[in-house]
């Protein structure tokens, strides 16, 4: 079974999601723990978990997946990827 841990930008985006998105962004990082991501981007190995109207970008490495970024909507996440995915 995969571990799932965050990084401290996903730690730090995750703490100052709503409530309502909170909970469900959590149950969704519980599924991660037993059905693996399977949508990746393109060259760059990373991994990306629709919720709802919001996005987990990961990084699956064997049996541990890193949390890298917490995007609560769909425009924050198109900003990040097309301001070429900085950290």
């Amino acid at each position: 079974m995969p571990k799932v841990i965050f990084n401290d930008k996903a730690r730090e985006e995750f703490s100052c999601l709503d409530g309502a998105i909170k909970r469900l962004f959590s149950k969704h990082i519980v599924k991660l723990e037993h059905l693996p991501p399977r949508k990746f981007l393109k060259k760059s190995g990373l991994a990306v978990e629709n919720v709802g109207q919001g996005r987990i970008v990961c990084e699956v490495k064997g049996e541990l997946i890193q949390i890298r970024h917490v995007f609560a909507t769909r425009k924050e996440y198109e900003a990040w990827f097309q301001g070429g995915m900085a950290e």
